[in-house]
């Protein structure tokens, strides 16, 4: 086995110009290093400078284009706003003398329109002067031959009066003292046709009165009831009353009253006569209905005769309105008068099952104190 041995200075020869060659290298390499990143640096820095000089270049770009663009939008909005202007302009203009010549037009024709209605309402105002002032002479024509009507009636109802009652008193008396059943029969027609004539007298008076407001009316307070029994008496003891044909109903009902006694006696008495000259056969029924909440009381002649005739329903209650030739149609337009004289009202109608009519009239229990009938 062979030793080898090597002294302290062969091996410091050795190691010295090896951690020589290292130092030099480590140098070397950190030199490079420094060098390479030198390099790098610069680059960074150059290619930094090149980015921002890009950077720059794109950016004064960007605005060059933005500005551009926008002095091409404000011009564009210019030349836009500027069409709209004159376009609205122009409209405006368009519109105006449009509205100017139909206005114009339209003036032109109201004026014409308006000429042309003045000329009609002036001819028409023209004509109803004319038609007015001839209604004016017409109206006291109308009241000049009112008043001669309403004279002669008064006379001529005045001069039958007179003549009447001697012929029917002295036709009674000789009535009496005849006994010849023929002659009695010829008296009885005398007699029959001089009470027509009688009552058609004092209805004539009476209406006249009535118009001329002339006539009194007497309030007192009675039983309604006993009024009703009397007509219904006097209905019944005429010769007009035939109880073999004829039924008449009525239950008695108390009923006081503020008002013309004989006045209202008179209405029911029309009312009963009118049922019984148009009632041959059947029943006449008499009722009396009181509405106290309201103070009034209703009295009612129904009948089942041939009703009334539709051609003077609308005329029922005036002057001489009637189809019968025993009637001279003054009863109801005076009982009208009478119940409307003591503020009560008074109606007439046909009954629903077609048999008959019935009227009514209707009068407070009580008369305003401050009215005068």
């Amino acid at each position: 086995m062979v030793h080898l041995l090597i002294d302290k200075t062969t091996l410091l020869a050795i190691i010295i110009p090896i951690i020589a060659i290292l130092l030099i290298g480590y140098v070397s390499y950190v030199d490079t290093i420094r060098f390479i990143q030198k390099d790098v640096v610069d680059e960074d820095k150059l290619l930094m400078d090149k980015i921002q000089a890009n950077t720059l270049d794109i950016q004064n770009q960007q605005i060059s284009m933005v500005a551009l663009d926008s002095r091409q939008a404000q011009a564009y909005a210019q030349t836009l706003t500027q069409t709209i202007t004159i376009t609205t302009l122009g409209a405006a203009g368009l519109t105006s003398v449009s509205v100017f010549v139909i206005n114009r037009g339209v003036h032109k024709r109201h004026l014409a329109v308006e000429r042309s209605l003045q000329t009609e309402v002036e001819k028409r105002t023209g004509q109803l002067q004319t038609v007015n002032n001839q209604l004016l002479v017409a109206n006291e024509q109308l009241k000049l031959h009112d008043r001669m009507q309403q004279e002669f009636i008064n006379v001529a109802a005045h001069e039958l009066r007179t003549p009447i009652q001697p012929i029917l008193s002295l036709t009674q008396l000789l009535h009496s003292k005849i006994k010849d059943s023929q002659q009695q029969e010829s008296l009885d027609i005398v007699i029959r046709n001089a009470k027509r004539l009688k009552k058609l007298s004092e209805d004539l008076l009476y209406v006249t009165r009535l118009e001329n407001k002339t006539l009194e009316f007497k309030k007192e307070q009675f039983n309604l009831n006993e009024v009703i029994l009397h007509a219904i008496d006097d209905i019944v003891l005429s010769k007009e009353f035939s109880s073999n044909h004829l039924n008449l109903l009525y239950e008695p009902r108390d009923v006081l009253l503020k008002a013309d006694k004989s006045r209202i006696y008179e209405v029911i008495s029309n009312l009963l006569n009118n049922a019984i000259k148009f009632t041959p056969e059947g029943t006449i029924t008499i009722s009396v209905e009181i509405k106290e909440t309201k103070n009034w009381v209703i009295v009612s002649v129904k009948d089942t005769g041939q009703g009334i005739d539709v051609s003077i329903l609308p005329s029922l209650f005036t002057k001489f309105a009637s189809k019968s030739y025993q009637g001279t149609g003054l009863g109801l337009f005076i009982s009208k008068t009478i119940v409307e004289a003591h503020q009560g009202e008074i109606w007439g109608k046909n009954n629903v099952d077609g048999k008959g009519a019935t009227f009514s009239f209707s009068l407070p229990t009580t008369i305003d104190e401050e009215t005068p009938l």
